[in-house]
């Protein structure tokens, strides 16, 4: 019987666990082809997703790059990556423009 007076079924004691326990058990649910299905939209999701954000993805691994090597980053300071890459970015922003003209 719960606190509530009336008896608890699984999905009672389900719905009580663990968030852990949880998972396992509706990972134990899912067949072969649901877990493959549910793994290619996973992988389309974060597709889309650094598609639409490239610029600050690059921005921040750029970022963490010059922290792990900072030599790396000043020789190509003097090579002018700087000029060619404020130029990337803007090519590549353009392109993802919508061009309506046909």
């Amino acid at each position: 019987m719960t606190r509530h007076g009336r008896r608890a079924n699984q999905g009672d004691t389900l719905s009580r666990a663990p968030c852990r326990q949880r998972l396992v058990a509706s990972a134990a649910v899912g067949s072969g082809s649901n877990d493959e299905s549910s793994f290619k939209s996973a992988v389309e999701g974060v597709k889309k997703f650094v598609q639409a954000q490239f610029l600050p993805l690059g921005l921040v691994a750029g970022m963490l790059a010059g922290v792990a090597a900072p030599a790396a980053g000043m020789a190509a300071a003097e090579l002018g990556a700087p000029t060619f890459a404020t130029a990337g970015i803007f090519l590549l922003s353009g392109e993802e423009l919508d061009d309506d003209r046909n």
